[in-house]
């Protein structure tokens, strides 16, 4: 066999190669690869009657948690503002929901209700077979503002009906806006004390996240947990006076000048790494207002 030959039969191979590995591509697309099957897209430009695709998002978020099945349960928000009159109720049948703006500067990234006479902006409260197990619920990279007398996020547990199982909330990078410091942002229901609550707030830094309201928490089981870290409690944090052995913890944080109120002898507080809103008081200071939680440990700068 001549080199011409030689060349001309390695072309012919190569192109057969090409050509099956062609018929067995399948192109990732913004469809296939992260669009409609798994993840709900909304946008500001958005239309409720698109699929909630990446290039056919959906324009609410009331829509996109009407659209949240077992298996398609992540919500991602373009930057931009999304206004609601009505408040926001939770998928109650389905765990492990993220609800999440695209952009990493939570502030690019609005849910707000400006109506006065409803009760929160997002309302969680897992009912039916769901709350027979587990209950989770995540939230990143947005700012959730709240009209005047209205909460911003009501975390509720009456409906969870099995003991032991754990209602969990967890916000990373996220903020509340509220018109007031006495609105709450984030207010909890603990009506059954044989579950648990837990909820976990992970800010950008030290003091680097937000809240104007109010953090109401309700303690009612030994389990329950409140962890902050990188979070500025303008509005103050008031806990429920249930005696229970529950732990509630703060790291890197800026207290309200007042650090709070509320608490029992029995619960569980540390704060390490946390000053007042005026740069001044240590920690020990800061939370003074509370009650004399067991087992306190103040490090402070």
């Amino acid at each position: 066999m001549n080199k011409a030959t030689k060349i001309f039969a390695l072309v012919v191979m190569t192109l057969a190669i090409v050509v099956v590995s062609v018929a067995d591509y399948t192109p990732i697309t913004k469809e296939s690869g992260g669009g409609s099957t798994y993840l709900i897209y909304v946008s500001p430009n958005g239309s409720d009657s698109n699929s909630g695709s990446q290039v056919g998002p959906y324009l609410t978020i009331a829509k996109a948690m009407s659209a949240v099945t077992s298996t398609r349960k992540t919500i991602i928000l373009d930057p931009g503002t999304y206004t609601t009159s009505t408040q926001i109720e939770w998928p109650t049948n389905v765990s492990d929901i993220l609800i999440t703006g695209i952009s990493a500067d939570y502030e690019s990234t609005i849910i707000e209700n400006e109506a006065e006479d409803t009760n929160s902006v997002i309302n969680i409260a897992p009912a039916g077979t769901a709350s027979t197990a587990n209950f989770l619920a995540f939230f990143a990279n947005l700012t959730i503002e709240a009209a005047d007398t209205m909460t911003g996020v009501t975390i509720d547990n009456t409906g969870m009906t099995t003991s032991g199982k754990k209602l969990i909330v967890t916000f990373r990078d996220c903020g509340f806006g509220n018109d007031t410091d006495t609105d709450k942002s984030v207010y909890t229901i603990h009506d059954d004390a044989t579950s648990l609550i837990k909820i976990y707030m992970h800010g950008r830094g030290f003091g680097g996240n937000n809240i104007e309201g109010l953090v109401y928490i309700d303690p009612a089981n030994a389990g329950d947990r409140f962890k902050a870290n990188g979070m500025n409690f303008e509005g103050g944090v008031q806990f429920g006076t249930d005696a229970v052995a529950c732990e509630n913890e703060f790291y890197g944080c800026v207290m309200a000048l007042n650090g709070g109120s509320g608490g029992d002898d029995v619960q569980i507080l540390r704060a390490n790494g946390c000053i007042s809103r005026d740069g001044m008081t240590q920690a020990a200071a800061a939370l003074g207002e509370f009650a004399d939680n067991a087992d306190e440990a103040f490090l402070s700068f």
